[in-house]
């Protein structure tokens, strides 16, 4: 069975997490002005005092530390925005001059925002300055793997099958200190994932290993 993503969510100075709520009903993310976003489930929500912790979310409902998540991953930002002209150059201005470099990114119109995947250099400082700036977003996991030569996206695709594991989505990174192609993927099973990646002789990339790089 296929576990779900480890899910952070940081909302107006708050950190939001997935468990309690009433099912069905709906809460909106607002932006600082406190326009609405997006509706939210309710029953995925539910605020923390304990703004430090990391969690994972289990199939059974209960939560365990990701401390014992023991697989290379890099942490990914998923932003709300407002959909209106100009808001992504206004997030990226909150970087300039900072130590964070956007080392990969996607954005997604939903319904009623725009949804934009970072993957920086430098999550830490990235999470304190969105956190400052009032910008919600989700933190979560994925993977980041780096291609092989030859049949790279076809060698990666043909793992994954082999383990039955789904592609919930992918996209590429804008740059590796390395110079070589690399792919962010999120799937089904993470665990899975890792070990018929390894299995394959694919090289899967830490935070560590994104490093600074000339890639803004």
């Amino acid at each position: 069975m296929s576990k779900p993503e480890s899910r952070i969510i940081h909302f107006n100075h708050r950190i939001i997490r997935p468990g309690r709520g009433r099912p069905g009903s709906l809460k909106p993310l607002n932006d600082m002005r406190g326009h609405v976003l997006c509706q939210i489930p309710q029953r995925q929500l539910f605020a923390s005092r304990r703004p430090t912790d990391r969690i994972k979310i289990m199939g059974s409902g209960q939560f365990e530390t990701a401390e014992t998540f023991e697989t290379p991953s890099v942490r990914q930002l998923s932003i709300f925005l407002e959909d209106r002209v100009g808001v992504l150059l206004r997030l990226f201005r909150i970087f300039e001059g900072s130590s964070v470099r956007v080392v990969g990114m996607s954005v997604t119109h939903a319904n009623d925002c725009s949804i934009l995947r970072l993957i920086c250099d430098d999550t830490d400082t990235a999470i304190d300055l969105l956190k400052a700036r009032g910008f919600p977003f989700i933190e979560s996991e994925l993977l980041v793997v780096e291609l092989p030569h030859g049949h790279g996206l076809m060698s990666i695709c043909s793992a994954l099958l082999t383990g039955e594991v789904n592609i919930s989505y992918a996209y590429p990174l804008l740059g590796t200190p390395a110079g070589r192609a690399a792919l962010a993927i999120h799937t089904d099973n993470h665990e899975m994932a890792v070990q018929v990646l390894r299995s394959r002789k694919c090289r899967l990339l830490s935070e560590d290993d994104l490093g600074a790089g000339p890639t803004r």
